[in-house]
């Protein structure tokens, strides 16, 4: 009967033909499967072929169970080929994946354990430790995109000491946590900066320095972080020689501090978004000083100038003329009551559409309430904004801007100090 049995083998374990010869060969029939090998006590044992409906398996048996050399092919056409020990993958053995991927190393009861070598399908690699089918303690991965981790892993992350090279260039070496540096490490950039220091969820959180060079100069901020920007105190020394000791948010200086340029001059004081803001004092190289407040990173004096409360004006004495004669409230706050109708009116509707007003009507204004309007040589615009002053305008040009209700200004504040 074991004449008539033909079967080709996938592997080069061993011989079928040969196979068959042995006085203990057999062929059975279990659920759902055929056993073509040799039967000791009534159980698989020695070499043998199990075919299933969706898997095949050539190799040696023990008791019952895969248990040796074996070769295994599962239904998605991933197959293994090496050792077994009860059943499942032991020892030395390799896995390939439908895919492409493949792994080549030690296995314990099933499982990638020991030392092995994984390739993806599109060039990743891993080199290194396993257990439990995870890349758990010392290994290397190279990505296809050229970035290269070397350190120790728990669970497929890197966890512990272990160094990034990235395809850019840059370098990080330190601790993880979960995939992630956490903890002290140092981070070089390709273009030759550097940072040493905490780390957190893969970002600058703590106290670290960072450190860029320009030529023969460096740029150096020693102080804390949170989340990958500046934020506390620290103290940043730019190359051209400018300090800065004082607080920072996102970034920015923010808070109090003082900043020195290199020609001497100092502000001490507070900072806005990056920008001298609220009380300071600047102290000039040759010794004069300006104490007070400041805005937008201009000095505006010792007392701070409070926005005009507009509801104070309310008692004088022309806005309940002007109440009285039933004018609106933009007429009364801008004097209006004292013109002719005429001029009222052409002033109301200048206000009315925003457009600029001659200068000739601001004599029907009192000083106080020309201030909030710049005015300059025949135009004015209503609304209050810091400009530098305009340069006298032609008669043609007075006319082009009279006509769309507008004018050139420039903003005076310079934010940019490095």
């Amino acid at each position: 009967m074991s004449e008539d049995v033909d079967y080709k083998m996938k592997s080069d374990l061993f011989s079928f033909d040969e196979l068959k010869q042995d006085p203990n060969f057999q062929v059975r029939k279990l659920k759902d499967a055929v056993y073509m090998g040799t039967i000791a006590n009534d159980k698989r044992h020695g070499k043998g072929v199990m075919r299933y409906k969706n898997r095949l398996y050539e190799g040696y048996w023990k008791d019952d169970l895969r248990d040796g050399e074996g070769f295994e092919v599962y239904k998605n056409n991933n197959y293994y080929i090496g050792g077994f020990l009860k059943g499942k993958a032991h020892g030395k053995g390799i896995y390939k994946w439908s895919t492409g991927e493949i792994y080549d190393g030690e296995w314990e009861n099933g499982c990638k354990q020991g030392y092995g070598i994984w390739k993806g399908k599109n060039g990743d690699s891993y080199i290194g430790e396993w257990k439990n089918s995870k890349a758990h303690g010392y290994g290397v991965h190279t990505w296809s995109s050229g970035d290269k981790y070397e350190g120790e892993w728990k669970e497929c992350l890197k966890f512990g000491q272990g160094t990034d090279f990235f395809s850019n260039g840059d370098i990080f070496t330190g601790a993880y946590f979960k995939g992630k540096p956490c903890g002290k490490g140092k981070y070089v950039w390709a273009n030759g900066s550097t940072y040493i220091g905490d780390f957190k969820d893969g970002l600058k959180h703590g106290k670290g320095k960072w450190t860029k060079e320009e030529g023969d100069q460096v740029s150096v901020y020693e102080g804390e972080y949170a989340d990958d920007k500046k934020e506390g105190y620290g103290v940043f020394q730019w190359a051209t020689g400018n300090v800065y000791e004082g607080y920072f948010k996102s970034d920015e200086r923010d808070g109090q501090g003082k900043m020195t340029w290199n020609d001497q001059t100092c502000y001490e004081g507070d900072w806005f978004r990056g920008i001298q803001h609220g009380y300071g004092k600047l102290i000039y190289p040759d010794g004069t000083s300006k104490e007070g407040y400041f805005e937008n990173n201009i000095y505006i004096g010792k007392v701070k100038k409070e926005p005009e409360n507009l509801n104070s004006i309310s008692s004088n004495k022309m806005f309940s003329i002007g109440s009285k004669l039933n004018l609106s409230k933009s007429s009364q706050k801008l004097g209006l009551v004292n013109l002719q109708d005429k001029e009222r009116n052409r002033i109301k509707n200048a206000i009315k559409k925003n457009r600029p007003l001659p200068l000739e009507t601001s004599k029907y204004l009192s000083h106080d309430q020309r201030s909030p309007t710049l005015m300059r040589n025949s135009m004015t615009l209503i609304k209050s904004k810091i400009v530098e002053p305009i340069p006298k305008a032609s008669k043609s040009a007075r006319k082009f801007f009279s006509k769309r209700g507008f004018s050139k200004k420039r903003n005076l504040s310079k934010n940019k100090l490095f």
